[in-house]
């Protein structure tokens, strides 16, 4: 009997001793990710234009404000003029969290994520403050969150203004684009309205626009004014048609690989950071948007109006597109056409 109690005593030690161990081990490990979540952290975000365009402007801003709120712990390095790529390879490699953060606008993603069609329908918006009240409401809130069936999360909303069309002589007419050869996004909802609207859409790199201007392959384009003026695009298409065929949202978003690797105080910071961002960035957008309308006019561009009869044919034109780019979500676009401004 004695030899047994012993025994017993003996692995009573034992087992107190590996429990005591695994607990250490537990508070090591606990330590041991603190430490790690107080280290230095470096992330990349991936801009396409210029390092003086509006939305660059705000990146920079957004990345200041991580800084400042994390006391330096976490910076955000701004790559500009495309360094890290177009957006389409932007958003593969934001996929995989090799780039942490993107300012993309929602053409390329919704090749990704078929509901943010609705956002993009051509004469779908009354006006800027039309667009604005979408985005705010319920309905930017669940587009945002779309961004997750592309692997992303969409933390912030920023303007691109509106689109139209500019070409190297001439207006529109009742018939549109008439034959016209004219460089779209690599969209599929962009290139089916040039050509409801009787054009002959070319995709094309925003990059390799100039080129194609000089050897005299396209005879227009469509954008917003600052890209426009930006890309010096004004050089062989003097005449912008003020038809503001649409409005393309745009988003500064972070791949889900990266967020999710993140604490929670942190994840709130960058989400606080990004809106703030992006309240900055509509600022920039309405600012540059009239600088670059009275410096363009300066050069001598022809910004050219349409009328009421021809916007109404253009609308009528691109009637079908309604069905076939948002037949499942009719209930959301009812809902933005009888939304009223306040």
């Amino acid at each position: 009997m004695k030899k047994i109690r012993q025994s017993l005593l003996g692995i009573g030690i034992v087992l107190s001793f590996g429990f005591l161990a695994l607990g250490t081990f537990k508070i090591i490990g606990h330590m041991r990710g603190s430490i790690q979540s107080n280290k230095k952290m470096v992330f990349k975000l991936a801009e396409v234009h210029d390092e003086d365009y509006p939305t660059s402007i705000a990146n920079q801003k957004f990345a200041d404000l991580v800084k400042e709120k994390t006391e330096g712990r976490i910076q955000i390095e701004i790559y500009t003029s495309g360094l890290l790529g177009d957006e389409n390879s932007v958003i593969k490699e934001m996929q995989k969290g090799t780039i942490a953060f993107g300012r993309l606008s929602i053409a390329p993603l919704a090749e990704y994520v078929d509901q943010l069609y609705v956002l993009m329908l051509p004469y779908l918006y009354r006006d800027s403050r039309h667009m604005w009240r979408v985005l705010e409401s319920h309905i930017g809130d669940e587009m945002l969150d779309s961004l997750g069936e592309a692997g992303l999360i969409g933390l912030t909303w920023y303007d691109s203004g509106a689109r139209s069309f500019y070409l190297k002589e001439g207006s529109l007419d009742e018939k549109g684009l008439n034959g016209k050869r004219i460089r779209v996004q690599k969209n599929s909802l962009m290139y089916a309205m040039c050509e409801a609207l009787g054009a002959k859409p070319q995709f094309l790199p925003e990059s390799e626009m100039y080129h194609s201007m000089l050897d005299v392959s396209l005879d227009g384009a469509e954008n917003n004014i600052p890209t426009y003026e930006n890309y010096k695009q004004y050089k062989v298409y003097n005449y912008y048609i003020l038809d503001e065929h649409t409005r393309i949202p745009e988003v500064l978003a972070v791949s889900n690989e990266v967020m999710k690797k993140l604490s929670e105080k942190d994840q709130q910071i960058i989400r606080e950071a990004a809106k703030e961002a992006g309240a900055y960035e509509r600022i920039l957008w309405s600012q540059r948007e009239e600088e670059s309308i009275n410096r363009l006019k300066e050069k001598g561009v022809k910004f050219v109006t349409i009328s009421d009869e021809t916007e109404a044919n253009l609308k009528k034109a691109c009637e079908s597109l309604y069905d076939e780019f948002g037949r499942n979500y009719q209930d959301i676009i009812k809902q933005i056409e009888s939304m009223k401004d306040e």
